[in-house]
């Protein structure tokens, strides 16, 4: 298409877009993600599926709102405003400045996580992390050093196993391989050195094709009838210097750990049905878990 007429359709998109925002939002996905993070400033940072009531359009909206609640930028993120369906947003800062916003795109009968970032006000075009034929969604994110992002998601829907995986924001390009956190070890650890001098226990965590994955590893996100504050979610932390992933459903939390010396893959458990978590987060439980696991012989 023209870069002009492109340019023009994708302004009335986000007119219309905005008027969703303000007179017919529609949240898409299942349990809320990350979709709003706070910066240093104060400044509240928002992204958002927002349907167009006028056609078949969708895809994601970027909102800023000053610390005092005044909005001073709506804008739709690069291509996913149109009849493909964007859905199940993550966004988080990046410590070298700018946002870095994960989500799934629809491809055909599956899904495929998509990135884009934003730094100086301009973001880049969304790049494609996985390509496949399973349903990849409910990605969270969290962006550690030299513009890395380490990301959980579902690699076929709730039921399918639980991965993670790190990419360079600035490529998209995977560094490392795919892991499975969340799944006890099959046999005892055997590092293996891979070309970029860093070690993975193919036994355990990493991802083997025609290996099934271990129960502990599925995705779920079953609610806590015994404390409703549990409600399930999923994500990142970094522990030791590594991502460390978690899963919070049916009231159990299972936090999955890489040993520093082995990078074998270890979990611990919790139940949380009697767990005050309304003066304890469970991210910060989760940090404390993670900690405490990675520094464990």
């Amino acid at each position: 298409m023209n870069p002009r007429l492109l340019r023009e359709r994708v302004a009335r998109v986000m007119a219309r877009a905005l008027v969703a925002l303000l007179l017919a939002l529609t949240v898409m996905g299942g349990f809320q993600a990350d979709t709003t993070v706070v910066d240093p400033t104060g400044r509240v940072i928002m992204v958002e599926v927002v349907q167009d009531p006028e056609s078949s359009d969708q895809g994601l909206v970027y909102t800023e709102q000053t610390p005092q609640g005044q909005t001073q930028t709506t804008e739709p993120i690069n291509y996913t405003i149109d009849p493909v369906i964007d859905d199940s947003p993550a966004l988080a800062l990046n410590p070298s400045g700018g946002i870095v916003v994960v989500w799934s795109r629809h491809d055909g009968n599956d899904s495929e996580l998509m990135l884009a970032r934003r730094e100086n006000g301009v973001w880049s075009a969304p790049r494609a992390l996985t390509s496949n034929a399973t349903a990849d969604t409910q990605a969270r994110v969290l962006v550690g050093a030299q513009d890395i992002a380490h990301i959980v998601w579902w690699g076929n829907g709730e039921g399918g196993p639980f991965y993670l995986r790190s990419f360079d924001v600035l490529t998209g390009q995977p560094v490392g391989p795919r892991q499975e956190p969340l799944n006890a070890p099959r046999t005892a650890p055997r590092p293996v050195r891979s070309g970029n001098g860093s070690s993975y226990n193919q036994a355990g965590g990493m991802d083997e094709p025609g290996i099934p994955s271990a129960a502990g590893n599925l995705a779920t996100a079953l609610p806590c009838p015994e404390n409703p504050a549990a409600a399930p979610a999923h994500g990142v932390v970094m522990a030791c210097g590594e991502p460390a992933a978690f899963q919070l459903s049916a009231c159990q939390l299972t936090v999955g750990v890489r040993d520093p010396l082995t990078m074998s893959w270890r979990q611990t458990v919790a139940n949380l049905s009697m767990a005050p978590l309304d003066t304890t987060p469970v991210v910060a439980l989760v940090q404390s878990l993670a900690d405490f696991s990675c520094h464990q012989p």
